[in-house]
C-alpha cells in the first residue's frame, strides 16, 4: 500500500510532466511549470507562429493513437507541404514522446482534463475510452477558435496528399455561408465529373463524419460549439452523434424535441437545426476520401480530382484492417525494419485473376447473387494459388508479399446492391482486394504461425501487395531477384540434386531467371533454394501451383498446415435478407484456401 508522501510524490510527479498553464487541479492554482522535453503549453503566441492566413489545422493524440498514427499522419503532411498544423498531447507520456517526432513548439498539452486509459479493451470503437475522446476533441477545437483562429481538424487516421489551405480560401473570402465544412460518411458524390466545389448533394439525409471539418470565424461560431458541446450532456453517444443532432436535428434523430433544419439545396448549404445562424456544407468524396472510396470506388481517379485527404474509415472493424488499408495505399509509416531489415527475404509469385463477363458491371440490384457467386468462386480460386506460395514461404522462412487479388464484389457488415454498398454509382469491378476482404488481417498481423510438431515452428509474415513499390524499399532489394519457372518435369525417383540449374538474365530485365526441375515438395524447394538461390533477397515463383505441386515432404506436415492455413481466411458478408429466405443461402460466405484436391485427401 501506498504511503501518503509516496501518493503525495506520485501526484506532483505527474503534474509536474503535464506542466498545462490552462489546467487546474480542483482547488489549486493554475500549473505554469513546463518540463525541458514536454510538449508546449497551448498559447495565442503558440498557434500564431504556425497559422497561415489564420487558419490553424490540429491533430491529437493519447498514448494509444501515438504508436499507431503519429509517424503515419506527420509523414503526410509534411510530405504534402502543409506547415500551418500543431498536434496536441492529451497525456503526460503523449507529452513527453511527442517531441521525439517534432518539434516541442508544434505540440500542445491539450486543455482538457486527461481522458483515462482503455485498459485491456483496448482502443475499441464505442467505447467509453474512445467516447471522452472525441468529446475532448471538440472541446480543444472550440479553445482554438476562441483564440481567433479559423479551425481545420483532421484525426489522427487520416493521410494528407494536398495542402488543404488553397480549397479553403475559397470559402474564406467572403463572410458569409458556409460557416462549417465537413466531410461524411458517404461513399458516392453528387457532384459531376470538373465539379471539386462542395458536396451537390449537401442535405440533412447524409451523416456528417468528423472525423475532418473546417470551421471559420463568424459570429455565433463559439455558441454553435456550445450548442454541440450540450449533446454529450445529454448523452448523446460521441462527438459524431453530437453533431449530426446538432446540424441535421430531426432529420437525423426523429427526437421531437429537436427542429427540423433549412435546407439549401441550390447552394449546397444545410442551417445548423439548433443553431440557424451556422451554415453548413460537405466536403465531397473525390475531394476527402474515405477508405471505401479510395480503394474500392476510387472515385478521385474516375473524376480526375486534386484529393485532399482520405479519412481511412469504413476499414473494417479492426485498428488492423484500417493500418493494412493504408498500407495498400503506401500511406502507412512502418519501421525502417520493416522495409528494409538485414534479415528480410521475401517470396512473391504469379497469380491467375479471373475475369468477368463483358456485361458484369452493368447487372441490376436483382442480379446481385449472380455477381456475388462469380466474385466467390474467384476469390477462392485466387487465394487457392496463393496457398502453394504461402507454403514456399512458410517452407523457406521468407515473408510472403500478396500477388494483389481481384474482388467483384465489396465486403461490408450488411448487404450489398449490385456488389456495392449502399447503392453507390462509381464502382467498376475489379478492384484490388482489400486485406479484410480475403483474410484475417488482425490474426495476420502477427504472422501467420503454423505449429508443426516435429518440425520447428514456421511463422509467415506478409506484405502487401504494391510493397516491391514503395520508395522505402531500397534498389538492392528490389533487383536482388531470381524468378523460378517450370523447367524439366522431373519421375518420383530423380534427386533435385542430380539436375543442372543455369541463371540467365530475365526477359524483363527484372533480375535472374531460371528454369528448375519439377514437381517438388517443401524439402526438395528448400534444398534446391539453398543449392542455388539462397543469396537472392527475393524468390518469385512464375507457377507455384505446378512447381510445388507435390505438397509438403510429410502428411503430417501437410494437415498441419491446412489446419491453421484455413484459419487465415475471412468470410464475404452479406447477402440480402429476401435473397437468403427466397434461395435458402447464408448470409456470409467462409472463403477458402486451401486446394479442393488436399481437402479431399484429408477426407480419405
Amino acid at each position: 500500500m501506498w504511503s501518503a508522501k509516496g501518493l503525495v510524490l506520485l501526484i506532483v510527479s505527474s503534474i509536474h510532466i503535464w506542466g498545462v498553464s490552462s489546467i487546474h487541479i480542483w482547488g489549486s492554482r493554475p500549473i505554469h511549470a513546463q518540463p525541458q522535453h514536454a510538449c508546449s503549453a497551448l498559447t495565442r503566441e503558440l498557434v500564431q507562429a504556425h497559422a497561415k492566413d489564420n487558419v490553424i489545422m490540429f491533430m491529437v493524440l493519447d498514448q494509444q493513437l501515438l504508436g499507431m498514427y503519429a509517424n503515419s499522419w506527420l509523414e503526410s503532411v509534411r510530405a504534402a507541404g502543409i506547415t500551418n498544423y500543431i498536434v496536441g498531447a492529451m497525456d503526460p507520456q503523449t507529452s513527453l514522446n511527442l517531441p521525439k517526432l517534432m518539434p516541442q513548439t508544434q505540440c500542445f498539452n491539450a486543455p482538457v482534463a486527461g481522458v483515462p486509459t482503455a485498459g485491456g479493451a483496448g482502443y475499441r470503437w464505442g467505447s467509453e475510452h474512445f467516447v471522452q475522446t472525441t468529446w475532448k476533441k471538440v472541446h480543444i477545437a472550440q479553445k482554438l477558435y476562441a483564440l481567433g483562429f479559423h479551425v481545420l481538424f483532421s484525426d489522427a487516421d487520416v493521410s494528407w496528399m494536398h495542402d488543404p489551405l488553397p480549397y479553403l480560401k475559397q470559402h474564406l473570402a467572403h463572410d458569409g455561408a458556409p460557416h462549417g465544412l465537413f466531410a461524411t460518411d458517404s461513399l458516392d458524390t453528387h457532384n459531376q465529373v470538373g465539379d471539386e466545389g462542395l458536396e451537390k448533394g449537401t442535405s440533412p439525409f447524409f451523416n456528417i463524419n468528423t472525423g475532418i471539418y473546417f470551421i471559420k470565424q463568424h459570429t455565433g461560431g463559439q455558441e454553435f460549439f456550445q450548442k454541440w458541446l450540450s449533446f454529450d450532456r445529454r448523452g448523446a453517444g460521441h462527438d459524431q452523434d453530437g453533431l449530426n443532432n446538432a446540424v441535421r436535428g430531426k432529420a437525423r434523430a426523429s427526437d421531437p424535441n429537436l427542429p427540423m433544419p433549412q435546407w439549401q439545396r441550390a447552394e449546397r448549404i444545410v442551417w445548423a437545426a439548433v443553431h440557424n445562424s451556422t451554415a453548413v456544407s460537405y466536403l465531397p468524396v473525390h475531394v476527402i476520401a474515405n477508405s471505401y472510396t479510395y480503394h474500392v470506388g476510387r472515385v478521385h481517379r474516375l473524376y480526375n480530382s486534386t484529393l485532399l485527404a482520405a479519412h481511412w474509415v469504413w476499414s473494417g472493424k479492426t485498428p488492423e484492417s484500417k493500418v493494412a488499408n493504408m498500407r495498400d495505399a503506401m500511406r502507412y509509416s512502418d519501421p525502417p525494419a520493416y522495409y528494409s531489415g538485414s534479415d528480410l527475404t521475401l517470396l512473391t509469385m504469379d497469380i491467375d485473376r479471373p475475369v468477368p463477363p463483358p456485361d458484369f458491371n452493368q447487372r441490376n440490384i436483382d442480379e446481385t447473387e449472380s455477381m456475388v457467386r462469380f466474385h466467390l468462386n474467384s476469390a477462392n480460386y485466387q487465394l487457392q494459388q496463393a496457398y502453394y506460395g504461402l507454403m514456399a514461404a512458410a517452407a523457406l522462412r521468407r515473408s510472403f508479399v500478396l500477388p494483389g487479388f481481384h474482388c467483384f464484389c465489396a465486403k461490408n457488415w450488411y448487404m450489398t446492391q449490385a456488389c456495392r454498398i449502399n447503392g453507390e454509382k462509381h464502382t467498376q469491378f475489379p478492384y484490388m482486394c482489400l486485406l479484410s476482404d480475403v483474410l484475417r488481417s488482425k490474426l495476420l498481423s502477427q504472422g501467420i504461425k503454423i505449429p508443426f510438431a516435429t518440425y520447428e515452428d514456421r511463422v509467415v509474415h506478409v506484405r502487401e501487395w504494391p510493397f516491391l513499390s514503395h520508395p522505402k524499399v531500397p534498389d538492392h532489394i528490389k533487383s536482388s531477384r531470381v524468378v523460378l519457372a517450370p523447367g524439366m518435369p522431373r519421375d518420383s525417383t530423380s534427386s533435385v540434386s542430380s539436375f543442372e540449374v543455369h541463371l540467365t538474365e530475365h526477359p524483363s530485365g527484372q533480375g535472374m531467371h531460371a528454369a528448375v526441375p519439377w514437381p517438388l515438395n517443401t524439402r526438395e524447394l528448400e534444398e534446391l533454394v539453398d543449392k542455388h538461390f539462397g543469396s537472392f533477397r527475393i524468390i518469385h515463383l512464375a507457377n507455384a501451383t505446378q512447381l510445388l505441386s507435390k505438397g509438403w515432404a510429410t502428411a503430417e506436415w501437410q494437415r498441419t498446415f491446412d489446419t491453421h492455413i484455413q484459419r487465415y481466411a475471412t468470410r464475404w458478408c452479406c447477402r440480402d435478407p429476401k435473397v437468403m429466405a427466397a434461395l435458402q443461402l447464408p448470409r456470409h460466405e467462409e472463403l477458402q484456401v486451401v486446394p479442393q484436391k488436399w481437402r479431399d485427401l484429408h477426407v480419405l
